[in-house]
């Protein structure tokens, strides 16, 4: 595609056959990636267009992607879609369902309307009442469970089951379906006949999936099926980044994709440097920006974290790590914790706010609330970890810590060899020189 790309982007683009993984978060050039790789597969000759097929989530975002794609490669004839769009398609195929049968949203709401006006219940916010009910549906279609034994939140469990049938029974009645049908059967479909999901299997070669975090069980059930013959499945996602948790997503299938596909390979993107037009204008000079808020935990404070408890042994990871924060550095803690699987406590102040306390636990770190101020809850942590015979990671005072965070300079000097000045805020020095001077390179 004529698109220069850094060590980490070729890895991912010139990776051939077999399933991969690629951990990218927001500006790293994700979907650059994966339109590189699609171009890649029909210049060496590895795939035919009609044999590639390329997943998102939303209708918006598939056909941005296919219209960046072609205004580069011209048609192609390479599939396009959404989960939805593209499980329809199959049905479609096999069943004959047009789009004329697909559930209008107002259409869907009147059936419950006229269920629930007929049991004559007393419900305050019918409208609000009726949005839970299609919100637990999808989340019970999702993860592919049985009406009887799925328990939903907010309404009462007989209330949901006897919505459930009547809902059911006009659909089949009237030949109707919805989205959650789309997933459902096209995986019951995929699974029970072995015609169809050979014809499918064959015909799709090589799987690409953008936005890999968001998928629900139904759907990555489906993908497994579908990518069973060939194994080339190339998954992009940020674990930090979900968006369709109310919906069934589960960030987990990114986090074990290595296990559930042992032969996977790995590439994790750098946050690239962004062209600051602004700076550049205002100080006669070219000026970049490494954009270290887009890391997965929104910090560059992941780095010394995650290489610090790379240099530990097996033993000082299972006896956990402590450390003592109000915000980055403990979710950086938490998350390379996470990573490695070992057990990370967290020592907060108490007045830090309720949204970093909550976004450390998402990463399953514990975490103690102690003291008015920073310095106390550091003097707690650092006698907890000699109690518990648990490593102290200090957020700025530790060598190791310093040399992970120093990695963004090496990647600056890599995708910028001519810089001539980098320039970082000073804080606590962890992201500096241990004698906290400016670097010049």
């Amino acid at each position: 595609m004529g698109k220069k790309l850094n060590t980490a982007q070729q890895k991912a683009v010139c990776h051939e056959t077999g399933p991969m993984l690629v951990l990218a978060g927001p500006g790293s050039g994700k979907t650059t990636v994966l339109l590189c790789r699609i171009s890649r597969l029909l210049e060496r000759g590895l795939a035919k267009p009609q044999e590639i097929l390329a997943l998102t989530f939303s209708k918006v975002a598939a056909e941005e992607m296919k219209s960046r794609f072609e205004n580069l490669n011209g048609a192609s004839g390479v599939s396009f879609g959404t989960f939805h769009s593209i499980f329809f398609r199959i049905l479609r195929s096999r069943y004959g369902w047009n789009v004329e049968q697909i559930f209008q949203e107002e259409e869907r709401r009147s059936i419950l309307r006229n269920s629930i006006e007929a049991e004559k219940w007393d419900i305050p916010d019918l409208e609000e009442y009726i949005s839970q009910f299609f919100s637990q549906l999808s989340l019970m279609n999702s993860e592919l469970e049985q009406p009887n034994r799925f328990t939903p939140t907010g309404m009462p469990v007989e209330e949901f089951r006897k919505l459930y049938r009547a809902y059911e029974g006009y659909k089949e009645r009237h030949e109707k379906l919805d989205f959650d049908d789309m997933l459902t059967q096209c995986y019951q479909l995929l699974r029970e006949d072995a015609a169809v999901r050979e014809y499918w299997q064959r015909k799709y070669k090589f799987i690409l999936v953008d936005e890999f975090q968001d998928v629900n069980q139904a759907q990555f059930a489906c993908l497994q099926i579908l990518a069973e013959k060939h194994q080339n499945l190339f998954v992009v996602g940020d674990d930090d980044q979900s968006i369709y948790a109310f919906r069934g997503a589960r960030p987990d299938f990114l986090l074990h994709f290595p296990t559930l596909y042992p032969a996977a390979k790995k590439v994790t993107l750098n946050t690239n440097l962004i062209y600051s037009d602004y700076f550049s204008d205002q100080t006669g000079n070219q000026v970049y920006i490494k954009p270290e808020n887009m890391q997965f935990t929104g910090a560059y404070k992941v780095r010394g974290s995650y290489y610090k408890i790379s240099t530990l042994s097996d033993e000082e990871r299972e006896r956990g790590l402590i450390t003592a924060s109000a915000g980055n550095h403990a979710q950086g803690v938490a998350y390379a914790a996470q990573k490695f699987g070992c057990k990370a406590t967290i020592v907060m102040p108490t007045v830090t706010p309720l949204i970093k306390v909550n976004r450390t636990k998402s990463y399953g770190a514990e975490v103690i609330l102690y003291g008015d101020v920073y310095d106390d809850s550091c003097a707690y942590a650092e006698k907890l970890a000699q109690e518990r015979g648990s490593t102290f990671v200090h957020p700025f005072d530790d060598l190791d810590i310093v040399a992970g965070q120093g990695s963004i300079a090496m990647e600056i000097v890599q995708e910028l060899p001519t810089v001539d000045y980098i320039l970082a805020p000073v804080g606590g020095g962890g992201l500096l020189r241990p004698d906290q001077r400016p670097l010049r390179v």
